[in-house]
């Protein structure tokens, strides 16, 4: 059995359950390059996917030894890793059970007896189709953003030689006028309805001039400490508690400071937005089989419906955040230019976690930083 920092996540597989021939599947299986490890059964599975679903690549249920009320955990382990294979395995004569299997969400039923090599041959399959549809999926989303990210360039050109003459004309009206003038609370509202539009097009030109980052030694807790003092983001937290957890082990990473500093202080502002003042916001780095950036808000968590296209530009989201914008996807981009991710880790009624993900630095490095 190896241990979570062995493992090659792409090709793992989790045997849950207590059936038999385990060591048979799993010598097997390494030798066909997967990486197995057996649970105790379906509950420990359901947490470790729970707590870590990116490590998760596949499991094989052994239902043939669950009561029949207990089959119900294939539907529960489905709606824990909807993408995740599921394979149950039989014993002879068991076909009632791997027809109710199939229909609880299993992707594929074997019964006894079978080769091994059916066995191989079968997770082989998923795993090719999973590859052949994520390459094809980020192929056509790199010349969807490349499109998207021309024509914002444009508008924002656009949009923003008027804007910048119309707020100044406002400006200077202002200050020409007192304020006990009735129009003055008009002039105002203008004004700020054409700063929210200056802040759009920022955004907008900040998506479409995007860039491969230059790869440099980056050590993120300093890069976050710096941003937490600056201007920008030390307004936005004045009125909230802000709790560190950093991991003082982290060894330098290979980033664009630039970009990350721009991805941490977009999350930290979208944490101080969704959090009601006096709050706390905490920020935690880890090091795992990736180095980690955890910052969790203590706001109403994110409605289920909009959990899929939180990170869609400009997406409207819950009326009462910070409203529509593009922060959020461009620095889902950031994440993935510097081969990691941006997700939700958490959200509820206690507040929302983002996580994102970064290679940790090669291990020779490491010893030597």
């Amino acid at each position: 059995m190896t241990g979570p920092q062995e493992r090659d996540t792409g090709r793992a597989v989790l045997l849950v359950g207590t059936g038999r021939d385990h060591a048979a599947i799993e010598a097997s299986l390494s030798k066909a390059g997967f990486t197995p490890e057996t649970l105790a059964g379906p509950v420990e599975a359901l947490l470790r996917a729970a707590r870590d679903p990116a490590n998760v690549a596949g499991a094989l249920v052994r239902v043939d030894v669950l009561p029949d009320d207990d089959l119900d955990v294939i539907a529960a382990l489905r709606r824990t890793l909807p993408n995740t294979v599921l394979v149950a395995l039989h014993g002879p004569g068991a076909r009632e059970k791997a027809a109710r299997a199939l229909l609880l969400g299993a992707d594929a039923a074997l019964a006894e007896p079978f080769y091994w090599i059916e066995l191989v041959a079968l997770l082989g399959r998923f795993e090719r189709r999973a590859t052949q549809v994520t390459a094809a999926s980020v192929s056509d989303s790199e010349r969807e953003l490349e499109l998207v990210a021309r024509l914002a360039g444009g508008v924002a050109h656009e949009i923003n030689n008027p804007l910048t003459i119309i707020s100044g004309w406002v400006q200077v009206l202002l200050t020409e006028m007192p304020e006990s003038e009735p129009r003055h609370r008009t002039l105002a509202a203008i004004r700020d309805e054409a700063a929210r539009i200056a802040r759009v097009v920022r955004d907008l030109q900040t998506f479409a001039r995007r860039k491969a980052p230059v790869l440099a030694p980056v050590d993120l807790n300093a890069l976050i400490r710096s941003e937490l003092q600056s201007a920008d983001v030390a307004s936005k937290l004045e009125r909230y508690r802000a709790t560190l957890r950093l991991d003082e082990s982290l060894q330098p990473i290979a980033g664009d400071a630039v970009q990350l500093g721009e991805l941490v202080r977009q999350l930290l502002r979208n944490a101080a937005a969704a959090s009601p003042e006096g709050t706390e916001i905490v920020i935690e780095t880890s090091l795992g089989e990736t180095v980690s950036l955890v910052i969790r808000d203590s706001g109403r968590g994110i409605p289920e419906g909009e959990r899929d296209r939180i990170f869609d530009p400009f997406f409207p989201g819950n009326p009462g955040g910070p409203g529509p914008g593009i922060g959020l996807a461009v620095s889902l981009a950031i994440a993935r230019t510097h081969g990691g991710d941006l997700v939700i880790l958490e959200t509820g009624e206690h507040g929302t976690a983002f996580r994102l993900t970064l290679p940790r630095p090669p291990a020779g490095k490491e010893s030597s930083a």
